[in-house]
This record gives structure tokens, sequence and C-alpha cells, in this order.
């Protein structure tokens, strides 16, 4: 009902549908069916074969598939919007129809001469070639089985002419040697063989110095790996900027007589993840509101307030208590229950103004209308500039709701009291 809409300067009134994986190239906006250098990632074929927009493979919408013709390979290239050198990332979707027999490239060029040299083999592992032309294994993968989507993650570094590769969020392979020295790489070559027909799909390939893409988002690292669509959050200015292999972070109908909620899920033991909210413009005092629910109070979960890079004040909810952060962690005597919402004011001053009663460099903070404190700034600071909502590397499987974001000094500013 209309009264389960709860009003802020962010009300995430947008969806972010699942399904759709966020990225450079992530093939939304290619017509399905469409072969070859018809696609925007195909700048080049070689070898025979053909490449195909696929409408969904296997909880991936749009995907890019490869298709052999037995006993031949078949490559796609995709030229670099620029030659990139020093540090930078590719990373990217892969599942393969049936590992059995079939080997699969993943090959990064600077002109003519082969750089980086890694494929797939036909029993499940994952090789690259070194400086020297020696075969060498990329331990700790296991065995890569059939029909299963995994995400794969590449740092190169032409400086030192070394990889980091990455499986499901895992290093698997420190400063691996490129085949060749190099300056810069411009051009990613990915293959396909078998004896017979087969298939290998891919979805959402992620560049770190892509700034167009999207109408202008561009790409992040880390932002393929989220299963939900993120475009919504990048139109409403709601940038996500760490995530990691097991976390998620989506807008959802309902909860708890609450319509259009974030969720953000941490299903990961060893990662964490982080988002920000910015506020335009910065203020050196007045009120931030939002709604909280956790399914968990238990497990650690942050929202911090920032000026830049240091943080002002903060709250966690850790061992079933609300905390508050003034350099360190204290209780603040707040018991929150799982699975409850609780309407989170907090006021905070920079200046000698005495805004609500608040000395210089003070804040406070009101749980459903009663109010805590007051506390002292962790940094003291001229203004503030963002929220960070942050889980914890070592908490797994427990979701934190937000809502109604507000702040005072936004224009269309209207308090939504507990």
């Amino acid at each position: 009902s209309d009264t389960d809409f709860y009003r802020g300067t962010e009300s995430f009134d947008y969806g972010t549908a699942p399904e759709w994986y966020y990225g450079t190239y992530d093939f939304r906006d290619e017509v399905v069916g469409i072969t070859g250098t018809s696609i925007d990632f195909v700048d080049i074929e070689s070898g025979t074969g053909t490449s195909t927009i696929l409408s969904y493979m296997a909880s991936h919408n749009r995907v890019l598939e490869l298709e052999n013709v037995g006993g031949n390979l078949y490559w796609v290239y995709d030229d670099f919007s620029s030659a990139q050198s020093g540090t930078f990332t590719v990373e990217f979707w892969w599942r393969v129809e049936s590992i059995s027999g079939t080997t699969t490239y993943l090959y990064f060029y600077s002109g003519a001469t082969q750089s980086v040299r890694i494929f797939t083999t036909d029993a499940g592992a994952i090789w690259y070639y070194d400086l020297g032309g020696i075969q060498q294994t990329i331990s700790g993968v296991g065995t890569l089985v059939s029909d299963v989507w995994y995400h794969m993650e590449i740092i190169f570094d032409t400086d030192a002419d070394r990889f980091d590769f990455y499986l499901n969020g895992v290093l698997k392979q420190n400063d691996g040697e490129f085949r060749n020295v190099v300056a810069n790489i411009d051009q990613f070559r990915i293959g396909l063989y078998h004896a017979n027909v087969r298939q290998v799909y891919y979805d959402a390939f992620g560049y770190s110095w892509d700034t167009t893409s999207h109408g202008g988002y561009g790409y992040t690292v880390s932002w393929n790996i989220n299963p939900y669509d993120l475009e919504g959050f990048l139109k409403n200015d709601f940038p996500i900027f760490q995530l990691n292999y097991g976390t998620e972070i989506r807008v959802v109908n309902s909860i708890g007589s609450h319509n259009n909620v974030l969720d953000v899920y941490d299903n990961s033991a060893t990662l964490a993840l982080n988002a920000y909210y910015s506020f335009d413009p910065t203020s050196d005092y007045g009120t931030v509101e939002f709604w909280w629910r956790t399914d968990d109070a238990t497990d650690r979960f942050y929202v911090y307030i920032y000026n830049a890079l240091s943080v002002v004040l903060g709250l966690r909810l850790f061992t079933d208590q609300f905390q508050y952060y003034d350099g360190g962690w204290t209780n603040i005597g707040v018991v929150p229950a799982d699975n409850t919402w609780y309407h989170i004011r907090i006021d905070f001053e920079s200046t000698t103004g005495g805004y609500d009663g608040l000395a210089q460099y003070d804040w406070n903070v009101h749980i459903n209308g009663i109010g805590y404190g007051d506390y002292d700034f962790a940094n003291n600071v001229a203004s503030i500039a963002f929220l960070r909502f942050a889980s914890h590397s070592t908490t797994t499987n427990h979701h934190n709701y937000f809502d109604a974001i507000g702040y005072s000094w936004d224009d269309n500013y209207i308090s939504d009291p507990y």
C-alpha cells in the first residue's frame, strides 16, 4: 500500500533486475541472434565457427556464445579502445558446455606480439606459458566442470610483465609471467577448440579503464560480480564501489512493511562489501536519517559518515548491540532485534553554531525517537561528504536493509520521523 513507502532524498524508487550482470560489454543492447562482427565486442573473427548473442544461459541474461566447427579452432578478437599499460584489470564470466575434449583460449596481445597466454584444458585445468615458453599450471584451481559459470579476473602489470589470476574471487596465480615482454596490451582474443562441435559462453566483460560505456557510467572493477543490474543505482547517483565474490546489492520490492528497500547481502566468509552514498552538496552541520533492519544482529555491519577519506562518525550492529564510533567502538545501550526496522537519526555539528544544541565536532543519534549522546567526532573535520555501508570480511550469510535515506540540507528533504 501507499503507507508502506517511506520517503527520503533516496527512496530507491527503481528496480534492479535479477540475472543482469553489468559490464563494459554485457550485451544488454545487442539484438538476440546477431553474429560475428555485428556484435560490439567482436572486432575480428578467425578460424571456423560462429559467435552469437543468446537471450539467456543458466541465470545470465544476454550472453556471448562461441561455437566451433568440429576439429577447427575458432577465435574472436576485441581491440581495446586504447593500448593499456601499467596496472589494469580484465574480468568476465566464463562457462563451457563440455569440459571433456574442449580447450578454450584467453590470449592478450600487444600489436602482433603475444603478451599473455592462458588457456583452459580438456581436463579442467588452467595453464599459462611463461617467458621461457614453458607451460605452467595455475595451481589451486581444482577441476573445472561443465555447465557452471566461473568468474575470472586478470590483473596485469606491464611494468613488471606479470599478471595475477583470480577464480571466483580467490587468487590462484600470483605474479604469473607474461609470455613476452611488452610495453602495453591492446587486444583480447578468446578462442575454442574441440574435435566435435562445442560451445563456450561469456558474459559481462569488465575493463578497469572503461569510463564511457553505459552512457558514461563506465565500469569499476568488481561490478560484474553482482547478480542484479546496477544501472538503476548508477542512474540514481548511488555508485557501488566495492563488491566481492559472494556479496550482492539490490533493491527489493518489500521487506517488513517497507516498499522499495536497499538489500545489502554478504555471503562471503572472507570478503566484504562496501557501498557509498554521496551527499550533494556536502554540509558542515545538519541531520542524516534512514531506516535500518538486519536479519542477524550478531553479525557486524557498519554505517559510517565520512569527509573525503576521514571517518567522522559511525554506527554498527555487533553481538546484538547498537554501537557508536568516536575513534573506538562503544555500546549505545540499545539491543536490536532481528528482522525489525529501526529509524536512525544522526545530528552533527562541525561549526560553532550549536545545531540541535551540539558543541563543535559533536554528534548524537536518535534510535526510534530516543536520543543518545552527545559523542565526539572521530576526526574533527569541516564538513561531511558521504555515507558508507560496509559488511565485515569474516561474517557471512546475512542481510542488512535500508530505506528512505534523507539529509536536512537537501532542497526536497522531508523528515520521516519514527
